[in-house]
């Protein structure tokens, strides 16, 4: 294999790609929720040296509707492909089912393009041509800064009642994968810090601010049960604020018991914060591995929550779960094929946008989802049928295949 191109290397690709696509008359439908954004990309379309193309115009108010008949048109050949005119929208639309197959063919204006003057954007239209699935555009990074947390749910996906010693990030390597993604990303809409729990690792200030300052446009967030935020040191919440972070608050029910004390704290701060109520947890993982991956991958709803994490990355945080489900029972999962290293020297823009969207192993490990009312992990927790859907099925024909 070659020497890795870099960030420069994989765009002037892309936009050569882009040209030779652009070459014939092709159908586009421009859409977007940003109304303004949508027509100012149309406008420098319908002035540009694509002429031969045909460009329709969506969006706005009626996003959601002309998303569904764009998705239609493209699948059964009416146009040649999709322009987002901003990155709304586009994290439920790679959730669609049927679009999986057809992300070469959606492309959205790269972040940096509503930086150029009009004169010089118009020049550059071609730009826009960035495919999904290539361009360096990912909707959401998630950083797993630790798997140690202070609550004990029953069916936890990321299996923390399980974690017998605390793996957390260190501020080194993470400022390290920090620098690392923004060789290999164009630009990442969302961050979020996730656990665990979040606010129990010791330097989570210091690990807000370099995020903050080597992704400066992207959404931040931090993910927590919020248990600890009434008591949580000031020096943490002036991090938060001060960087223009969010925290996406878990509201299980210890949470909702005093969540007037958790509002009262952050309003005071003057910190952004959602809470989401959580009643019910799923149990979906199996121990069979006889699921067909591509199906599964391109069925879930997970398939948009790529993972960093100490060095390695992977599309989805169920490989890093299943690590601390493999340590403290005998059935391992098998994450081999499913956890990537960050510093692979054949790793670039292009590559890396395939590898954190792709179809993992892991994924036919994955069955249907089975909801069950939230509770807290008790003993049951050594019993991995707690855990495990099909399981007596597959001790079944585990136990045939050793005789």
């Amino acid at each position: 294999m070659g020497k890795a191109r870099t960030k420069e290397e994989c765009r002037r690709q892309i936009i050569k790609q882009a040209k030779n696509w652009l070459r014939k008359k092709r159908t586009i439908y421009v859409i977007g929720q940003r109304q303004n954004d949508v027509d100012y990309i149309y406008s420098l379309l319908e002035n540009s040296s694509l002429k031969h193309c045909k460009f329709l115009r969506g969006g706005g108010k009626n996003f959601l509707q002309d998303l569904a008949t764009a998705q239609i048109m493209l699948l059964q050949g009416y146009i040649s492909g999709i322009l987002f005119a901003d990155s709304c929208g586009t994290t439920s639309f790679e959730k669609n089912l049927k679009i999986e197959k057809s992300l070469d063919k959606c492309f959205e204006a790269p972040h940096y393009f509503f930086e150029f003057a009009r004169e010089e954007a118009e020049k550059k239209i071609v730009e826009c041509f960035s495919p999904m699935n290539s361009g360096g555009r990912i909707n959401l990074i998630q950083f797993d800064i630790t798997d140690k947390c202070n609550l004990n749910c029953a069916l936890c996906s990321h299996f923390s009642p399980l974690v017998k010693e605390e793996n957390k990030y260190s501020v080194q390597q993470f400022a390290k994968d920090v620098c690392r993604l923004q060789e290999l990303t164009e630009h990442i809409e969302n961050i979020g810090l996730w656990g665990g729990e979040t606010l129990l690792h010791p330097q989570l200030d210091e690990i807000i601010n370099i995020v903050r300052k080597a992704f400066p446009k992207s959404e931040l967030e931090v993910g927590t049960n919020g248990i600890l935020l009434p008591s949580i040191s000031d020096k943490v919440l002036d991090a938060v604020r001060e960087n223009d972070c969010t925290f996406r608050i878990s509201g299980y029910p210890p949470t909702m018991k005093i969540l007037d004390k958790i509002e009262e704290r952050l309003r005071n701060k003057g910190i952004k914060y959602s809470v989401a109520p959580v009643e019910f947890f799923f149990k979906r993982y199996e121990l069979q591995g006889d699921h067909n991956a591509a199906k599964r991958h391109a069925g879930c709803g997970s398939k948009v929550c790529h993972v960093v994490k100490n060095g390695t990355f992977s599309s989805c945080y169920f490989p890093y779960g299943a690590q601390v489900f493999n340590e403290h029972f005998e059935e391992k999962f098998d994450v081999n094929k499913s956890v990537f290293d960050l510093y692979d020297k054949n790793l670039n823009m292009i590559s890396f946008t395939n590898k954190v969207k792709g179809c993992l192993d892991i994924c036919r490990f994955c069955g249907e989802i089975k909801m069950y009312p939230w509770k807290t992990s008790g003993e049951e927790k050594d019993d991995i049928s707690s855990w495990i859907s099909r399981y007596e099925e597959y001790a079944k024909n585990l136990k045939r295949r050793k005789r």
